[in-house]
């Protein structure tokens, strides 16, 4: 603590990891970083933290697990230059800053901004960057007649930036090297009301959450292909989940409470590469006449549930 009101704190961190069946044997990753706090009066908190992490691994060799499983060397279809994501030397950048602020014990008020940045500089092929930005926001008041209200918001912004090769067995030219930009947004939103009433012995909960989505992908050629690329825009995926909870809690006695609840749920997603999924996909592609697909669709659905329940402490 260098004042009263300020601290500094240091962070190292090591993680190891040994793999099997893998294309690499290991993974190393050393994570430093440091926060710094400001704090005055007990009404605000502010803390800005930073981390950088990076991860190493020992001879990349896609060839690795099927030497390990298959007697007889097999050839490897993959891309030299590819390197899997979770397994690729990696440097992740994440910076965070909390603020907390109550100018009264009633209406306390949060905002928190994350940045998180992921480079890939040893692949050609696979996942190159991503990064991640997450503002969010919270509020809260209490009435003197111990009714709370509160609201709160959260905004997620990811990137994905990859980069691939279309090939066939006599044709692995790098003209033919495709790229293409993922964005997900994902908002979320909350409100609800809490408290009690009959001099505490009903206690009474309403909460309204909602989190809408958006998926897009554009891909691109880096060339003048020799074949015919795939690579174009996709369509753009949506998604909407929302849920409303009450709940009413009677004290019957000092240990003893009766619960009522009852919660709605709302799922309403539109996706090209699974809405038209089904347990059967032999009217869509003849080539899969003998396959059921279990787990394939995730339907829209609206859930009603009710609950009753007496509780002893």
């Amino acid at each position: 603590r260098v004042v009263q009101c300020l601290s500094i704190k240091g962070l190292y961190e090591w993680e190891g990891w040994d793999r099997e069946f893998r294309d690499v044997e290991t993974t190393s990753e050393a994570t430093l970083g440091g926060a710094l706090d400001i704090t005055h009066r007990g009404w605000l908190m502010v803390r800005a933290s930073f981390r950088r992490s990076d991860r190493t691994g020992t001879g990349y060799d896609a060839a690795r697990p099927a030497a390990q499983v298959f007697p007889v060397q097999v050839p490897n279809p993959q891309l030299g230059g590819l390197r899997k994501f979770d397994m690729a030397d990696r440097v992740r950048d994440r910076t965070e800053l909390i603020a907390r602020v109550t100018p009264g014990s009633s209406l306390p008020v949060a905002a928190s901004y994350s940045i998180t940045d992921d480079s890939y500089g040893e692949s050609s092929y696979g996942v190159l960057e991503n990064s991640r930005r997450t503002p969010a926001l919270s509020a809260s008041y209490t009435a003197a007649s111990g009714l709370t209200l509160f609201a709160d918001y959260a905004r997620d912004d990811y990137t994905l930036e990859q980069q691939s090769r279309q090939r066939t067995a006599t044709n692995d030219n790098p003209a033919n090297d495709w790229a293409s930009d993922t964005q997900d947004l994902v908002n979320t939103y909350g409100a609800g009301i809490a408290g009690s009433m009959f001099g505490q012995k009903l206690d009474v909960d309403l909460t309204w959450h909602r989190s809408d989505g958006t998926g897009e992908t554009n891909a691109r050629a880096l060339g003048t292909p020799t074949l015919a690329l795939a690579a174009g825009d996709f369509p753009v995926i949506v998604s909407d989940l929302r849920l409303v909870r009450g709940s009413a809690t009677y004290h019957l006695a000092e240990r003893t409470s009766l619960k009522l609840e009852y919660i709605y749920e709302r799922y309403d997603q539109v996706d090209w590469a699974l809405d038209v999924m089904a347990p059967f996909m032999g009217f869509v592609d003849s080539g899969a006449l003998s396959a059921t697909w279990v787990g394939a669709t995730r339907p829209d659905y609206r859930a009603h549930i009710a609950s009753l329940s007496l509780a002893y402490r």
